[in-house]
């Protein structure tokens, strides 16, 4: 009797798990066939972005790209290639009519390596990408960070440096700094042919200390010292500041457009 018991309880207990173990199963394919529609139709964007790219139509590859990102925001495949088509936009002087700039491309490029990392092995071979390579953001997703003291060297070198806007809404100074603690510093003058002036000189790192010296005086000044904060923002005071990586690009073409 004891024994008859037993096993009807084990029976119920296999019914019951195996009950479960349905309806379980019953959920996961019902969420995975919800599922898949959406990223059959992230795939069907993202290839049709990528035939677009190839005929160089980068425009209308990256409203492609951007859909299956809107679709699929986990497609590490879509980021990817709606960073690199936005790139060219970049680097073929596009960039602003397309809502573009460089840090919506770093975004994509952060989410892209966040959720597949081995795409950063890609990154410094890709040419589509290049026009973004002299930001502080680019430098972060290579893992430089101000905060250390030694990368500071590397991420001033790597950077293009530009000063506040000017009332057209370009900058009004940059400071480029070269190898071999050469420097080149810029101040917008529209008297010139090219539109700047440019003063040589030469820079050097102590700790997180950055030593400016120019070969002729700005404001009377040649020597300059001060720091890049945790923000990335480079600060000499004297000079025109704060220094950041952003070219106010499409600042400036927005401000020509308003001139009557």
């Amino acid at each position: 009797m004891i024994r008859m018991k037993d096993s009807v309880s084990s029976m119920r207990r296999v019914l019951y798990l195996s009950f479960a173990l349905v309806i379980g199963s019953g959920f996961v394919l019902s969420s995975a066939s919800a599922k898949a529609p959406q990223q059959q139709s992230a795939i069907k964007h993202t290839n049709k972005g990528l035939r677009l790219y190839r005929q160089k139509k980068y425009a209308e590859a990256a409203k492609e790209f951007q859909q299956a990102v809107d679709i699929n925001p986990q497609s590490a495949s879509a980021h990817w290639n709606l960073a690199r088509a936005m790139g060219m936009l970049l680097q073929g002087k596009k960039a602003c009519e397309n809502g573009v700039n460089q840090s919506v491309i770093i975004q994509h490029l952060f989410k892209a390596c966040r959720l597949k990392p081995r795409l950063k092995r890609k990154l410094l071979r890709q040419r589509s990408l290049r026009s973004v390579s002299n930001t502080l953001a680019w430098q972060r997703l290579m893992g430089l960070s101000p905060s250390n003291t030694k990368n500071v060297k590397k991420i001033l070198r790597n950077v293009s440096w530009y000063g506040p806007a000017s009332a057209e809404g370009d900058p009004i100074a940059g400071i480029d700094f070269r190898p071999r603690g050469r420097l080149l510093f810029w101040l917008k003058d529209k008297t010139t042919e090219l539109g700047r002036k440019t003063i040589e000189g030469t820079w050097r790192v102590q700790q997180k200390r950055v030593f400016v010296d120019l070969k002729k005086p700005y404001k009377d000044k040649k020597h300059f010292e001060g720091e890049m904060k945790q923000t990335g923002e480079l600060w000499l005071p004297g000079l025109p500041a704060p220094f950041t990586d952003d070219s106010l690009l499409c600042a400036s073409k927005a401000t020509d457009k308003q001139a009557p």
